[in-house]
């Protein structure tokens, strides 16, 4: 399991400018389209985490 997120943590990159907000997530696999589907369940995952905090805020 370590060697598996060693491996997670050489493939996926994420950085926060702290002056405008702006996240990037970069994402390195075999293919360009293993890629994108790795992007986009990470995207989907992280706007899930998004939405449950504001609605847990909002209560």
């Amino acid at each position: 399991m370590v060697r598996l997120w060693r491996y997670y943590q050489n493939m996926v990159a994420d950085t926060l400018d702290s002056t405008n907000g702006i996240s990037e997530l970069k994402v390195r696999a075999f293919t360009a389209h293993d890629a994108q589907k790795i992007n986009d369940f990470l995207l989907a995952k992280s706007q899930d985490i998004v939405n449950q905090l504001y609605e847990r805020d909002s209560l």
